[in-house]
């Protein structure tokens, strides 16, 4: 940049072209341009360091082969700041190059203090650097450098770096659950208290692998009083998820009350410990629909109402696709055609991904479907079809069980919790 640009627009200048080269997919210009700007001593701004964040996810994401070049990301921070490295060290998780990591980290070690080797927020984003890459060996030489130097028994340690590991070796080697078991045991001996976190790692393997006896006994164990945590939102999406694997593939005995666990859930709810979700709506919806036990689903549909959750398309995937299971039925063209109509009229129009769970839908529906079977709608869908028409779709009819202003703020959920009113009627047979 000449002499003749003004000090006071050097910096300026920088930020748009560094901006320029994000518009144009020219991600390694753009981290060279704001290397310049860091080394000439200008605060580059949060929007600028934002938009490269961004970027590099986005390359990561997509699997990009152009890599980041290594020169134009190791002194993109001039500061002496740890936090700096960190915010650096994040940027840079998804781009899957933890080589560019390790030499962000050895400068900032040879330049400022070799200490950010061995602090937890530093080897957390090493590990997840690694994860993304795919690297697990990297992961625990991180990890064991950290164990190797852990601080004296005053100082606290952060348990970010045990739950990254538990992650990454779920992730990379999905069988080995012995190997999140090895890990939390060290999380205790290092004085690190068990989190729900750690717990919810756990589940979530022994979920993966199908030991579902495993994900209720934990579950016992994490209700035990001698342990500070307690379950989380994703901690009940992981049981409902396992009594619904649990019931419709090879059957284990369950220890646990799937209706207890509602209420608990609901009670939690309510005293704002926990703050229900969507994924945890829907799973526990799914289950309970399947089941036949329409008054708990119910009472899952008016949790997501209180809370103000929106409901997404799998939301009526789910409920319809084991609302439809229950019926013992085969379809013909214009039966599916029927079906994909009161969809469609329920979501209020096909967006595309609205689209893609129709069509999955119809898929499992006709999948059911062998040679023997009569090709023709049965009774009880036939009912079903018309529960959904009658009482929601067609202006001649009964009005609907949702009041206005619940229609109008939430018509999906209203909806759903109407049909399933419906459904829980024992002269309908659903039940």
């Amino acid at each position: 940049m000449g002499p003749h640009v003004s000090p006071l627009l050097r910096p300026r200048i920088l930020v748009a072209a560094s901006h320029s080269f994000l518009r144009h997919s020219n991600t390694n210009g753009a981290l060279a341009v704001y290397k310049l700007l860091a080394s000439m001593r200008y605060a580059p701004p949060v929007t600028l360091t934002a938009a490269i964040n961004r970027a590099v996810k986005e390359q990561g994401g997509t699997k990009s082969t152009k890599p980041i070049s290594p020169d134009t990301s190791v002194v993109l921070f001039e500061s002496r700041d740890i936090y700096s490295l960190i915010f650096l060290l994040s940027t840079l998780e998804k781009s899957r190059q933890p080589d560019v990591m390790e030499d962000v980290v050895q400068d900032y070690a040879k330049r400022v203090s070799s200490s950010c080797l061995t602090d937890s927020s530093v080897v957390a984003a090493m590990i997840r650097g690694y994860s993304a890459a795919k690297q697990l060996d990297g992961c625990y030489a991180w990890f064991h450098r950290l164990r190797s130097n852990l601080p004296g028994q005053n100082r606290f340690i952060r348990a970010a770096p045990y739950l990254c590991l538990m992650a990454a070796s779920r992730k990379l080697d999905p069988t080995n659950t012995k190997a999140l078991y090895r890990i939390s045991r060290m999380m205790q001996e290092d004085g690190i208290p068990f989190i729900t976190a750690a717990y919810n790692e756990l589940l979530s393997s022994e979920l993966q692998n199908r030991n579902f006896m495993r994900v209720f006994n934990l579950y016992s164990v994490l209700q035990d009083s001698s342990i500070t945590a307690r379950p989380d939102a994703y901690t009940f999406s992981l049981l409902f998820d396992a009594f619904w694997k649990n019931d419709t593939g090879p059957k284990h005995e369950c220890p646990l009350n799937p209706s207890f666990l509602l209420d608990q859930m609901i009670n939690a709810s309510k005293s704002d410990p926990i703050h229900p979700t969507i994924f945890n709506i829907n799973t526990a919806l799914r289950y309970f629909v399947y089941k036949g036990d329409f008054q708990s689903a119910m009472s899952v549909v008016e949790t997501a109402l209180s809370a103000g959750i929106a409901p997404n398309s799998l939301t009526i995937r789910w409920t319809l696709e084991q609302l439809l299971k229950r019926c013992q039925r085969a379809f013909d063209p214009s039966a599916s055609l029927e079906l994909e109509n009161t969809v469609k009229i329920l979501l209020g129009g096909l967006t595309r991904d609205h689209y893609a769970h129709t069509v999955h839908l119809l898929d499992v529906v006709r999948s059911t479907k062998t040679s023997n079977e009569s090709l023709k709608l049965t009774r009880s869908v036939q009912d079903a079809l018309q529960v959904i028409h009658t009482h929601f779709l067609s202006n001649r009819s009964a009005k609907p069980f949702a009041s206005k202003e619940e229609l109008r703020n939430t018509p999906v959920l209203s909806r759903i919790r109407d049909i399933l009113s419906v459904c829980a009627n024992p002269l309908l047979g659903l039940g």
